[in-house]
């Protein structure tokens, strides 16, 4: 059953979602700005937003 889930949660889109948070956060190392409290919520939000919407287009 858990690997149902896993094969439904497409872990191989999963890098796209990780990405821009990657580049956004190296930007914000160049000019001082960053927060690796942020950079963390916001690689969990990424990552689980992703995983929901591949649920979601399988459902549909």
């Amino acid at each position: 059953m858990f690997k149902l889930w896993l094969k439904g949660a497409r872990l191989r889109t999963l890098p796209l979602a990780v990405a821009p948070i990657l580049v956004g956060a190296g930007t914000a190392s160049i000019y001082g700005t960053s927060n690796l409290v942020l950079v963390l919520f916001a690689l969990f939000v990424a990552l689980f937003l992703q995983i929901g919407v591949n649920y979601a287009n399988d459902y549909s």
